[in-house]
């Protein structure tokens, strides 16, 4: 019998880290089109396929959104700096030789007393604090000693940053709740590279029909490049993987039309690929992205 073309092994999927997977199954949807599946009637496979996809991109959205958000460890120190740095010159200008200086700086100095602390208190205490410190300061009854020690403009950065902290630190609580609620990304990608799997099987039975009953040339074609297309992609994760040392590299001597087949039937390949199934689930384990 001929050599019959199809899309190799897609287990290098099941090997990938979250981002590779992410990219390899939008590049692969982009490919296998909504035109195709209903010219061949199994559209019903790729829409479970792209529903999956759906719920893992959301997912991966999510942890990426919350990987990407500013730190807030670095925009509290900021703040808390602006905060010392205004309450350090008050504290200074009480020992100057200017009178108008050291009263104006005493006055004040009696104002932020009950905030001596407040850089000191979690997040959210802080935040409020902060804002409280700044209204205080703003008084009208305050405006002539804040604008002799020239405060005006510090406090005007100090307030900047505390309402950006605030906001970021509303995202960041909004982001962390999506991820709580979220489907784990562990738990969908078996589902998804499932649904793929299913799909990839109805493209090859296609073209061992096309091919060995109905010789369509148009089919043949048709086919013949999504199959190409889909492996280009496979293949190319197998090697990013390989250079990764999480997978064996690919065997780029195989005849390619008919690698599936015989990588399928090796009884070799059975007993690495059992072996890489323990490998696989060590490598999801370690590589699922972690909250910061």
């Amino acid at each position: 019998m001929e050599n019959v073309k199809e899309i190799m092994s897609d287990y290098c999927l099941k090997r990938a880290r979250n981002s590779e997977h992410y990219e390899a199954h939008k590049e692969l949807i982009a490919i296998i089109t909504t035109e195709f599946t209903d010219a061949y009637g199994i559209s019903h496979l790729r829409k479970t396929w792209i529903d999956l996809f759906a719920r893992e991109e959301e997912s991966y959205n999510t942890n990426v959104a919350y990987e990407n958000t500013p730190k807030i460890q670095e925009l509290d120190r900021m703040r808390e700096r602006q905060f010392i740095f205004i309450s350090k010159i008050i504290e200074l200008m009480t020992c100057s030789i200017k009178e108008e200086q050291k009263e104006a700086a005493k006055r004040l100095a009696f104002v932020i007393k009950p905030f001596k602390r407040s850089h000191r208190q979690p997040y959210a205490c802080t935040s409020a604090e902060f804002t409280v410190f700044v209204q205080r300061l703003r008084k009208p009854e305050n405006a002539a000693a804040v604008s002799l020690l020239k405060l005006g403009p510090e406090l005007d950065r100090l307030d900047q940053m505390n309402e950006e902290f605030k906001d970021i630190y509303h995202e960041r609580i909004m982001l962390e709740y999506k991820r709580h609620i979220a489907e784990k990304m562990k738990d969908i990608r078996p589902k998804i590279d499932d649904a793929f799997h299913e799909l990839v099987l109805m493209i090859n039975a296609l073209y061992r029909i096309n091919k060995l009953v109905e010789h369509d040339e148009a089919k043949t074609e048709q086919i013949n490049k999504v199959i190409d297309d889909v492996n280009a992609i496979l293949l190319r994760l197998q090697r990013t993987l390989s250079q990764a040392g999480l997978m064996d590299s690919p065997n780029l001597g195989t005849d390619p039309e008919n690698s599936h087949s015989e990588a399928k039937n090796s009884p070799k390949t059975t007993t690495i690929r059992k072996k890489e199934d323990k490998k696989a689930k060590k490598t999801s384990n370690s590589q699922e992205v972690k909250p910061s």
